[in-house]
């Protein structure tokens, strides 16, 4: 009888084991799950900036652009202003 009582107190502890084990898995997968999740809003996030970025860009270029157009402008005016005097 005391092999009995041993076998169904390693089996008991056995389980207890397994079901420490199956609450880590569990933990860990959602661990998973939540660090998936963080860098699929990190990535959308990145694309975003990325995005935000190249049209700040596309601003400053067209900015650029005009700020050298009404230089050039300003310069010509001076030159005709010139010329009257």
């Amino acid at each position: 009888m005391d092999t009995a009582a041993d076998l169904r107190n390693l089996v008991d502890e056995l389980s207890k084991e397994l079901e420490a084990e199956k609450k880590l898995a569990a933990k860990y997968h959602e661990q998973l799950l939540d660090t998936r999740d963080r860098m699929v809003r990190q990535d959308y996030d990145l694309e975003n900036s990325k995005k935000d970025y190249e049209n700040f860009n596309k601003v400053i270029r067209s900015l650029t652009k005009e700020n050298q157009v009404l230089k050039d402008l300003v310069k010509a005016n001076a030159m005709v202003q010139l010329e009257f005097l």
